[in-house]
This record gives structure tokens, sequence and C-alpha cells, in this order.
């Protein structure tokens, strides 16, 4: 999308598409962060300006529709690396993988393989919140809505106590 600048010329500004992907299949539920801030989901192309950027991913989300249930977990970038967030150079439209491992728990928010306790205070100290707020935890997302609230505390219900072995 061409940007105005102020003597009245058009700049077009390049875009950065950040994907994930599960066993062949893209989810479209993990939260991205550029420079610090949210800008939206995996699965979306932003606009950016040229430059380098750090690219964050939460480490963790929730699958929604068909794969409700499914706890993702960050495993790695296309090119390997393991760390993130992650520098990215952007010079012209640019676009990123990563790849997730995912596992049915649902309710287990801290990925212990248990649905208890612990599991329900963090989702009482995310309680109210969304990307961008102090408290955000995406794992506490438990329906990926973008807001931990009563439909994701009536998840964690239905399934307190429930133990879930990996595979």
């Amino acid at each position: 999308m061409p940007v105005i600048v102020a003597d009245g010329s058009a700049n077009v500004l390049p875009t950065l598409t950040v994907l994930a992907e599960w066993n062949g299949t893209s989810l479209t539920s993990g939260y991205v962060y550029i420079d610090g801030q949210y800008r939206g989901r995996t699965g979306s192309t932003f606009t950016v300006a040229m430059g380098t950027h750090t690219v964050f991913v939460d480490n963790v989300c929730w699958g929604i529709g068909n794969f409700a249930g499914y706890r993702y977990t960050f495993q790695y970038w296309e090119n390997n690396s393991t760390a993130n967030p992650r520098t990215v150079t952007v010079v012209e439209d640019t676009t990123i993988k990563t790849y997730f491992y995912g596992k049915y728990c649902p309710g287990d928010i801290d990925g212990s393989g248990a649905v208890d306790s612990v599991d329900l205070g963090k989702l009482g100290s995310a309680y109210g919140s969304r990307p961008g707020d102090s408290n955000w935890n995406s794992a506490a997302d438990l329906n990926g809505s973008g807001a931990v609230n009563s439909a994701d505390l009536g998840i964690l219900g239905a399934n307190y106590g429930k133990v879930y072995p990996d595979p």
C-alpha cells in the first residue's frame, strides 16, 4: 500500500508475513509481536518500514475450530533457529515461518500434562487480559479468542483433574 510522504510522493512500504505450521497444518492462532508491539496473528501480513525488526511469536497458542483443545508450543523457525524473538531484515516483501509442536490437552496452561491448581492460578493471573496487556498470557487464552475470560475458565473447569500423557 502506498504511503504519501511530506513531498507528495508515494512511498511503498514492504510487508512481513509471519506463518506458523504444525504437522503440515497452518496455524492462525499464534500472537505476533514486531518490535515489541502486538501486531496480530500468525498467518497475517504486516506493513513494516524497511530495516531490521525483532519478531516474537508467543511460545504457546491454542487451536481453534476443528483443532480446539490442542496446545501448540513454539519449536523453531524455518532457518532452524530456536531463538524467539528473532531478528529479520526487511528490504522487500518478506515471509518467515515458524513450526510448532501440538498436543491435545485442553486446560493445561503450564504444559505439565495435567490440568491442576497451577493452571487455575495462571488463568486467574491473566483473567480479563488481551494481547499487549501486562498480565497477558497467551497460554491462558484456551479458546484462542484473544481474551482471557469466563469461556477459558469454563474450559479449564471442564478438564480440571485430567492428565494428558505424552504420546
